[in-house]
């Protein structure tokens, strides 16, 4: 489902950080609920078929690479500081994450 939204509206996507933003919020919060679901970490190890070259780095970009930010390194730190609902809100989660843990 998720590649075929990336081949349509992938472009689109590109143009602000909000759909990446609701991926990183969606791990985070399938993480929390789910920890170490076999799901989970097979749709984290899902790569896109490489004949579709522009899907795969679309894949990358807003998907891949934001998710794995939000579970090693966002998620830790909101979960530290008691403030995993903040995910809901529609912010920067690095630059939160950042500040919470320079607190």
């Amino acid at each position: 489902i998720m590649e075929t939204l990336l081949k349509y509206h992938g472009e689109e996507f590109l143009k602000d950080d909000a759909f990446a933003n609701g991926v990183m919020s969606s791990l985070i919060m399938r993480d929390d609920i789910t920890p170490d679901d076999s799901v989970l970490a097979a749709y984290r190890q899902h790569r896109p078929a490489a004949s579709d070259a522009r899907v795969a780095e679309l894949w990358e970009r807003l998907v891949r690479a934001p998710g794995e930010r939000a579970l090693t390194e966002i998620y830790p730190a909101l979960k530290q500081h008691r403030k995993i609902e903040e995910v809901f809100r529609y912010q920067d989660l690095a630059a939160l994450a950042g500040k919470l843990q320079r607190a």
